[in-house]
């Protein structure tokens, strides 16, 4: 991989989207030590998707960086919003962590802890489609654990 060529940002720019494909499981020959590792280089490149082989590994490899952009984007009203943010996010970035170690079992146990948090924030707090959508994304990182 070479990076980035400013391809991406200048297709970004003419109003396209980017897909790379095709992403496997087995051996990179692109110096990546797993398959995870490629397809978070890739994205942080700025691509929109991946046509892939082994979908379960692109969504397993992009979820904590939706769900990241999710919790930063979500509004939370009332004082001490920000410290609610913060709690959120710290949790979040626990669990990956402890996902990108190979620690799933503890990884798994922040997330869940995480959708419980994220559940008992109040109606004046968080709307209900907003927590929907969070705990949706939660749900879907924690089962690609």
């Amino acid at each position: 991989m070479v990076g980035d060529t400013g391809v991406i940002a200048a297709a970004h720019a003419a109003g396209l989207v980017v897909h790379a494909f095709t992403f496997r499981n087995d051996s990179g020959l692109y110096g990546f030590s797993d398959p995870v590792s490629e397809y978070k280089a890739y994205y942080a490149l700025g691509i929109d998707g991946v046509f892939s082989d082994f979908p379960d590994t692109a969504l397993a490899a992009q979820g904590f960086a939706r769900v990241i952009a999710d919790l930063e984007a979500l509004p939370i009203a009332g004082r001490g919003a920000e410290g609610i943010r913060r709690s959120l996010e710290q949790k979040l970035a626990n669990a990956e962590r402890h996902a990108a170690r190979g620690a799933a079992n503890a990884a798994a146990g922040v997330l869940r802890a995480l959708i419980q948090q994220v559940q008992g924030l109040p109606g004046s707090r968080i709307s209900a489609a907003d927590r929907q959508q969070l705990t949706t994304g939660l749900n879907r990182v924690l089962n690609g654990l």
